[in-house]
């Protein structure tokens, strides 16, 4: 469910509860209860409670704050020993110092009571080495403000009030100090903080190195095993996968050098680092890391944190693992109208339209000659009349091409070209081609395909169906010639050949179909691949929202059949006058017309895109777990609209469909 802005939680029983990366700003907490599920405790990790009231809650276990936003936040009233900050508190200073009057503080961050609001709190006596106080003003710091989304990792149902049961996790264990931890080291080791400089030979306490990705290099020059050790003094923003290497391992909650209980280091990809991390062949533990994924990389790259292969042993620990959002899928691309026919030529050229997809028409007939002798035979003028030698040919027009291609003409009386002859009908047009009929489905894959280092590639929806080619029209058939003779005291013949008959239209092309949408980007938190992994102490796993399918492609209408060629009286197939055209029919009877190209087929719309899968641990390729305590599944994304029939008569694509949200999800082999 969504989170909207001043979101009103006030008396509300919330346990177990999500709120991680949400956006909180000016949501109402005042007497709240929060605790524990069987999976563990509430989560606000980099929440934005900017002005956020949490007046007199009561916390019935730890709850976890680190590196959220805690702006002109009110802590009144509150008892700290169960909120869990880390070693610095996040806010802005022109926004307003968060608020802990009347608070009973503990020992977490005494460095910074002078920063924030504590009028009427009770003060602990805290022994704390001034070496681990930060050097910087954190109080005046230094949040990167970015658009946060509105919507929590668990939602939350009406009425009010309303208790909440989803689990979330604790990731500190025993009972909250301010203390230092021990680290044994079993190996070298490498120190990583945000104040700290890549240049050679950094590393060490005193000398940092400033980039993970560097501090693994220089890690892994020392030798291995080897461990980076990060430091937890803000949010490690990082714009290029971090490559993992075999006997390299990652270690969090490190202050000036010094291990701190119950602190962890955030590392969190932008959207150019899809995924955060990734490594083949790893031996390596991972310890109190709060992991963020991209939010909203480019489209098609899924939004992951971690994807392993071909690595069978990789312990993770006191850690959280958030994927980012999931990217939207881009619209499909559209079909494209058909290629209309030509137009026959008239008959003074006869000649067939051409069609793009092959189905002609037909060419008319282009004249009919007739032989015609004379002698004087006192008194009369005797005469005889034959047919010309290709009278077959040229007095017939010719079929065009196609499925249904329009017949030619045939003049009803040819073989007796010497008598009377009626006129010429016009040829058959040809058959237009047929629409699609059958809709678009979506697929039925909900989570995409892994390749086999553990690369996510999306489904696609199905593509619209398609239309057939119209059909050529016939050829016009020719006009009978006229003869004629005299006798005043002379014996004359005059032959006129017979008039050619009009070509037929060429067919119109069926429209290209409208392409199936792309599923949504996928959010993933961890991708194994051959491999095996052990997350069973102190770890969340938590999905985020898919990305939106995308809308499928629109169909279109086809080509429009070329137009048959008129015949000597200047008259097209359909009885209309043929623009600038000149009537000349030889006194003979009048040549059939030019049949008409039948039209393309409409093509459908492709079906929508399923919406972008959500799964916190896929496990491909027989990848095994032992699965964290606390694991969450995300949301699919919204589902892609099918694409339209663009205005023509097939039909419109069938929606996309939800994808695949689970908290853990074994590929079928």
């Amino acid at each position: 469910m969504l989170i909207s802005l001043e979101s009103n939680f006030s008396g509300a029983t919330l346990k177990g509860t999500m709120f991680a990366h949400a956006n909180l700003t000016g949501a109402k907490f005042k007497n709240a209860i929060m605790g524990n599920s069987d999976k563990g405790t509430t989560d606000f990790v980099h929440a934005n409670l900017t002005s956020a009231d949490f007046r007199y809650v009561k916390f019935q276990s730890p709850i976890q704050l680190q590196f959220s936003d805690i702006s002109n936040t009110n802590f009144t009233g509150l008892d700290t020993s169960n909120m869990i900050f880390g070693p610095r508190l996040y806010f802005v200073l022109q926004k307003g110092k968060p608020n802990f009057s009347k608070t009973t503080l503990d020992c977490e961050f005494p460095w910074m009571w002078s920063q924030i609001i504590t009028k009427g709190a009770k003060k602990p006596k805290c022994n704390f080495n001034p070496g681990e106080k930060p050097k910087e003003n954190v109080g005046k710091a230094q949040i990167k403000e970015t658009k946060q989304s509105a919507t929590p990792r668990k939602g939350v149902t009406e009425p009010k009030p309303y208790v909440m049961s989803q689990p979330a996790l604790f990731h500190g264990v025993g009972p909250k100090t301010t203390n230092t931890a021990t680290v044994t080291d079993s190996g070298n080791a490498i120190y990583v903080s945000l104040s700290g400089t890549d240049r050679n030979k950094c590393g060490t306490k005193a000398l940092p190195c400033h980039g993970i990705e560097y501090a693994i290099t220089q890690c892994n020059a020392l030798g291995t095993p080897c461990t980076v050790r990060i430091g937890t003094r803000g949010t490690f923003h990082v714009s290029e996968t971090i490559n993992l290497v075999n006997g390299v391992s990652l270690d969090g909650g490190y202050l000036s050098g010094t291990k701190i209980t119950n602190a962890q280091s955030s590392i969190q990809a932008t959207p150019s680092a899809a995924p955060l991390m990734k490594g083949a062949g790893i031996t390596a533990t991972f310890n109190d890391l709060l992991l963020t994924g991209p939010a909203t990389p480019t489209y098609p790259a899924a939004s992951a944190v971690l994807i392993l292969t071909q690595s069978s042993n990789v312990t993770v620990t006191n850690s959280a693992i958030y994927a980012g959002t999931g990217s939207a899928a881009p619209t499909a691309a559209g079909g494209t109208v058909g290629a209309s026919g030509e137009n026959g030529g008239s008959y003074t050229t006869q000649t067939a339209g051409t069609s793009q997809c092959g189905n002609q028409g037909g060419a008319g007939a282009s004249s009919w000659p007739v032989s015609v002798s004379c002698h004087f035979s006192f008194p009369n003028c005797d005469n005889s009349c034959s047919l010309g030698t290709n009278w077959s040919q040229d007095a017939f027009g010719i079929y065009g091409s196609g499925p249904a291609a329009g017949a030619p003409s045939v003049n009803p009386n040819a073989a007796n070209a010497c008598s009377a002859s009626p006129n010429v009908a016009a040829a058959s047009a040809g058959g237009n081609g047929s629409n699609a009929s059958v809709q678009a489905t979506p697929s039925s894959n909900v989570l995409g395909s892994f390749s086999s280092n553990g690369n996510w590639s999306p489904a696609s929806g199905n593509n619209g169906g398609p239309g057939f080619n119209g059909s050529g029209g016939g050829g016009g058939g020719a006009g009978v010639g006229n003869w004629k003779t005299w006798q005043n005291f002379d014996c004359n013949c005059s032959n006129y050949n017979g008039t050619g008959g009009g070509g037929g239209g060429g067919g119109g092309c069926s429209a290209t179909v409208g392409s199936g949408g792309q599923m949504g980007g996928a959010t993933f938190a961890v991708v194994l691949t051959s491999s095996v992994i052990n997350m069973a102490t102190n770890v969340t796993v938590s999905g985020a929202q898919g990305g939106a399918g995308g809308a499928g492609g629109a169909g279109a209408i086809g080509g429009a059949g070329g137009t048959g060629g008129a015949n000597c009286n200047c008259t097209l197939a359909d009885g209309s006058r043929a623009p600038n055209c000149t009537p000349n029919c030889n006194s003979a009877a009048i040549s059939g017309a030019g049949g008409n190209g039948g039209k393309g087929g409409d093509t459908g719309g492709g079906s929508g895109g399923n919406g972008g899968p959500s799964v916190g641990i896929v496990l491909a390729s027989g990848s095994t777990m032992q699965k964290p305590k606390g694991i969450y599944p995300g949301s699919s994304g919204n589902i892609g609209t099918g694409g339209g029939n663009g205005n023509g008569l097939a039909p419109a694509g069938a929606n996309g469909i939800a994808g695949l949200a689970q908290g853990h999800y074994s590929v079928p082999q």
